[in-house]
């Protein structure tokens, strides 16, 4: 390993890395933290893709907070080195960095639903990371919010409804796919009418949505028709 990248070494952007620490925002400085170990990786030709929690905060600008700094990466030998050579720590499956409340981990190698779902976003830095697409996140939460009824999640996906960088077709082209279009368009239609009219959803209602999306649809008439 030379410890060489486009003319910064390391131990430059291990200092890079300490100065995120000094930006207010905290999704602002998570992102720049994964945009550092981007610049660290991408020598080896690791190009970490940020998902979960924080592609939710960045695609609802705000709306979501996190602490968690998750991507996926494939697993290496030469990526650990490098994650320390910055001043990550490994603990169990996670990463940190000393006295900073950012966790970083990679709970996978691939793209969940679509491998090749991801955008390029340059950061205030110039840096450029990637994230997966905004319509992916969103079919994942989801399908994570049919399978569970968790109420945070469905918040989430009615946040990720008004993203300015949706692409409408492009979610319902998607969600077809995914055999999620019954689950998308029940998000629609409450999404439509807290729009009309401002309302909170009680949590069994939420409850009871996900169970209805989860029975299974009727397959044929009733007993005895021909």
């Amino acid at each position: 390993m030379t410890g060489r990248t486009d003319g910064l070494d390391l131990r430059e952007l291990r200092l890079e890395l300490a100065r995120t620490a000094d930006i207010p925002d905290p999704t602002e400085q998570m992102l720049e933290i994964a945009g550092v170990v981007d610049a660290a990786l991408a020598p080896i030709g690791i190009r970490p893709i940020v998902v979960g929690g924080l592609a939710v905060a960045y695609w609802t600008t705000g709306l979501y907070l996190t602490a968690d700094i998750d991507v996926v990466m494939p697993h290496a030998v030469e990526i650990e080195e490098r994650l320390a050579a910055l001043g990550f720590e490994r603990e169990g499956r996670f990463w940190t960095l000393p006295g900073r409340e950012p966790v970083f981990e990679a709970p996978g190698s691939t793209l969940e639903f679509n491998p090749e779902g991801f955008t390029d976003v340059q950061l205030a830095s110039s840096r450029i990371i990637r994230v997966q697409d905004v319509e992916e996140v969103l079919l994942l939460r989801l399908d994570e919010f049919v399978a569970t009824g968790n109420a945070d999640v469905f918040q989430q996906c009615l946040w990720l409804l008004g993203a300015s960088a949706l692409d409408l077709q492009r979610l319902q082209h998607r969600a077809d796919e995914q055999s999620l279009a019954p689950a998308l368009g029940a998000l629609n239609g409450i999404a439509r009418k807290i729009g009309q009219e401002p309302t909170t959803l009680e949590i069994w209602e939420i409850t009871d949505l996900a169970k209805s999306l989860r029975a299974p649809a009727p397959t044929g008439g009733a007993k005895g028709e021909s």
